[in-house]
This record gives C-alpha cells, structure tokens and sequence, in this order.
C-alpha cells in the first residue's frame, strides 16, 4: 500500500462516518423534537390510526 491509497482510504472512511453521524442527528431531530415531528405531520399528514384499536 502506497501513501496515497492510505490517505484516500482515511479520507474515504472519515466521510463514510461523518454521513452516518449526520444521517442518525437528522433521523434524531425528526423523531425527538417537537419541531421535527410537526415537520413530518405537516409533510406527510397525520400519523395512521393504530390496528389494534379496531
């Protein structure tokens, strides 16, 4: 292995887990905070009713 694949192999990885921090804060945000929640409502429309309460 020579420097460069080392380098690129470092930097490749560094993105990988900076996308996955990102990925898991975002699906965080939109789960926990209210904000996040009224967002998804408002984009997708109100949660579907629960099947056991038939």
């Amino acid at each position: 292995m020579t420097t460069d694949t080392l380098l690129v192999t470092a930097l490749g990885t560094g993105i990988g887990i900076g996308a996955c921090i990102t990925l898991a804060g975002v699906i965080l945000f939109f789960k926990q905070t209210e904000a996040g929640k009224r967002y998804l409502q408002d984009r997708l429309g109100p949660p579907a009713p629960d099947p056991s309460d038939s």
